[in-house]
């Protein structure tokens, strides 16, 4: 959920938990790799810019 650190902490319990669910489609997909970005959630190419373009590119260099 976008803006996740900032809900209420009552609130934060009822919103997404990404690790999870990446997992598993990593798991699910052949030949995938999982690039887990701390502090981020469902838009990691806005809340990690930077790092999000060095795994992109990384990616599609590779052979």
């Amino acid at each position: 959920m976008i803006g996740k650190p900032y809900a209420a902490p009552e609130d934060r319990a009822k919103l997404g938990n990404y690790p999870v669910p990446g997992k598993r489609a990593a798991a699910a997909i052949p030949g995938a790799r999982l690039v887990e970005c701390d502090a981020a959630g469902h838009l990691p190419h806005l809340e990690r810019g930077a790092r999000f373009e060095r795994e992109a590119l990384a990616f599609l260099r590779r052979d």
